[in-house]
């Protein structure tokens, strides 16, 4: 049996000396999630009263049209709910790609009566993408607004803008950021830039915002990572070939972990995946201020199928979250364990056979998890359509390369409240911090209680039972590796969490 606290990795890489991890997302903007439109202000046209949600392109434009004055803007929005408010941004760069074929007939970017120096403003009030219209256009600010220099060509990309205070604007003021307008300096006719909106068929030419940040300084961040061998991770894919009589097979020993519709000498041959990550020392009622799943394309599947396939149709995919225990060395198709489809995340069709799918937002999963421990065993990975053939191929635990292992980064803090069924969690002070060779725990003044420690890699290196009115124990760190531990003290009603750094 392979030992699920082997599932933690090490600790996310600190930075800037404050303990905490450094997250990077890379927010793709596509046809069914990007949000954007552009809107035009030509009156005679009918224009101003028009939406234009669905165009292919994200403008901004001093034009006209009949000889009468026609400017556009473009509006558009990423979806930042993964990042923590109160985190910080380290970097934000915002991507925008010259539209080769514009719905508008402009062929490229103009500077025919001077400059087209653009601005991208913070969009405060809230806009709907199916309905917006000059007339109807979102309030803006001029808070740290970035300007886009003029083209220096007609076809220019405008790569890595750096909207770094924007976004942090953003982050810092939910509830009156909506995402960006871009317009141009001066809309005198006739200037413009045209950039491909997240509807032009290229999908290498959608809007792309690349966000790192520091989660807040309440947060704990972990990263949990399978590891290789027999002490690597609890994952497995289940098949349902009745002929082949894999229906019955168990496969945990795979070094892939697919959601696969094919067949198998003619046979219907539907395959999904199951992974779970231990999470036992995140303390419950814990508030989950982020968590994002990367899986990892495999090169070398054991089933022989090349990579993610679309030859059928679209080869989205579910994680779902397991309700029932399974066991990685015996379940099957047959006795494959129940889900619940609350909080699921649809993955997108994939771009290329290739792909890695890195940061897949999975906080509200990952919450239902930590509240809800005893219905809660980790993900099922399956195509959201199984009709073959189509497929998406990732690294399991098994692979031989531990950097194609799926990858698990949350961060977490512990709010304090109580419910008649949740524990209360408080935060746990240790002295000194950092240490080199003991800590003493605050006074226990209550019912027995057990302490447990834990390492960067989730294992347990510390256990004890506590009494009340021990007053302030004492702990021999010595022994312990330099590092970040985690230290818990339960009882029956309540859960104390802190956390150290041994020197």
């Amino acid at each position: 049996m392979k030992k699920t606290t082997a599932l933690f990795a090490l600790l996310l890489i600190l930075i800037l000396n404050n303990g905490f991890a450094q997250i990077t997302l890379d927010l793709k903007q596509d046809a069914c999630s990007g949000k954007d439109a552009i809107i035009a202000d030509c009156v005679p046209c009918g224009y101003d009263n028009m939406n234009f949600g669905a165009a292919d392109e994200l403008a901004a434009i001093a034009w006209t049209n009949s000889g009468n004055p026609s400017n556009e803007r473009g509006l558009i929005q990423f979806d930042l709910s993964a990042i923590p408010q109160s985190s910080i941004i380290v970097s934000a760069q915002l991507s925008l790609f010259h539209n080769p074929n514009p719905a508008s007939g402009n062929p490229g970017h103009s500077q025919l009566s001077g400059p087209n120096d653009a601005l991208l403003q913070r969009i405060t009030s809230t806009w709907d993408e199916q309905t917006v219209t000059w007339n109807t256009q979102p309030t803006i600010t001029n808070q740290n607004e970035v300007t886009l220099p003029a083209s220096t060509s007609s076809t220019q990309d405008y790569i890595n803008i750096d909207v770094t205070a924007l976004v942090q604007d953003m982050v810092n003021n939910p509830a009156q950021s909506f995402g960006f307008m871009l317009r141009e300096v001066t809309e005198t006719y006739y200037r413009s830039l045209l950039f491909a909106s997240s509807d032009y068929p290229n999908a290498a030419l959608h809007p792309q915002l690349l966000v790192t940040f520091l989660p807040s300084a309440a947060a704990t961040c972990l990263s949990f990572k399978p590891g290789t061998g027999m002490c690597g991770g609890k994952d497995a894919i289940i098949a349902d070939c009745v002929p082949c009589g894999y229906d019955n097979m168990n496969f945990g020993a795979a070094d892939e972990l697919a959601a696969i519709a094919w067949t198998n000498s003619g046979n219907p041959s539907n395959e999904r995946g199951l992974v779970q990550f231990d999470l036992s020392s995140i303390p419950p009622s814990a508030q989950i201020t982020s968590a994002f799943l990367s899986l990892f394309h495999n090169p070398n599947p054991a089933s022989g199928n090349p990579g993610h396939s679309q030859l059928s149709g679209l080869n989205d995919g579910l994680l779902q979250r397991i309700t029932s225990t399974w066991d990685e060395s015996t379940v099957t198709w047959n006795t494959q364990p129940t889900i619940t489809n609350q909080n699921e995340v649809n993955l997108p069709a994939s771009t290329s056979s290739t792909q890695d799918y890195l940061n897949i937002n999975v906080t509200a999963l990952v919450q239902d998890m930590v509240n809800n421990p005893a219905q809660s065993f980790g993900f099922m990975l399956r195509l959201v359509n199984e009709t073959y053939y189509r497929s998406l191929m990732f690294a399991s635990s098994d692979h031989s390369n531990l950097a194609l292992h799926p990858l698990l980064m949350i961060c977490f803090d512990y709010p304090t409240g109580i419910s008649e069924n949740q524990s209360s969690v408080e935060r746990l002070d240790i002295y000194p911090n950092p240490a080199t060779t003991q800590i003493e725990i605050p006074n226990i003044t209550s019912e027995i209680q057990n302490i447990d420690i834990y390492n960067a890699i989730g294992e347990k290196v510390f256990g004890q039972q506590l009494f009340a009115n021990s007053h302030q124990p004492i702990i021999d760190i010595t022994k312990l590796a330099p590092g970040m531990y985690i230290v818990k003290i339960t009882a029956d009603k309540s859960c104390r969490v802190g956390k150290f750094v041994k020197e």
